[in-house]
């Protein structure tokens, strides 16, 4: 398998983790120790932000009614960048 179709699949497969509601060390296998995950400015977090892999991992479990677009870069067949673009349903942020 070239590493364009490894890639694929890892990231398919980390999808998949996320929508089975996976966290911890079900998601942290499918990155690197030094994994970075960027956050676009949104209406939660209006400056963005950078998170490391316990982070990551962290804030997992509070995104699960998120709605999002993410894009990443590999290293090794694992992910080594996250960008995320996050995008909320329409809310009051003052209540």
């Amino acid at each position: 398998m070239s590493t364009e179709l490894e890639n694929l699949a890892t990231i398919r497969a980390y999808l998949a983790a996320l929508e089975s509601g996976a966290y911890g060390e079900r998601l942290a296998r499918f990155f690197v120790p030094d994994a970075v995950q960027i956050e676009l400015p949104n209406l939660l977090n209006p400056n963005g932000a950078s998170s490391d892999l316990a982070t990551i991992l962290t804030r997992a479990e509070q995104g699960r009614n998120a709605h999002f677009a993410m894009f990443f870069e590999m290293a090794d067949g694992r992910i080594r960048l996250q960008r995320n673009y996050d995008c909320f349903e329409p809310f009051d942020p003052q209540r």
